[in-house]
């Protein structure tokens, strides 16, 4: 009964690392209407995290590449979430 169990749950755990791999289809989300760009929601894992542009020392250049949101949360406890 034990070398049974032992067996599912490497079973498991073989299968919850092969899902790991499988890569997720991102879709773009309508237009935003501050920048006027649909943006593109990665889900799980970094297939759609595109490599930035460095700008150089050009502080006139646009930003170029991914942005990883990571939600809000109240640190200071304040009761007002901010950007993490």
């Amino acid at each position: 009964m034990r070398k049974q169990i032992k067996k599912e749950l490497a079973l498991l755990l073989i299968v919850a690392m092969m899902m790991g791999l499988v890569p997720v289809m991102a879709e773009p989300v309508p237009v935003q209407a501050e920048t006027g760009t649909a943006k593109t929601i990665a889900g799980l894992g970094v297939s759609m995290i595109a490599d930035p542009v460095n700008p150089g020392i050009s502080v006139t250049q646009a930003w170029t590449g991914s942005y990883v949101y990571f939600g809000n949360y109240d640190a200071d406890s304040d009761e007002k979430a901010e950007p993490v």
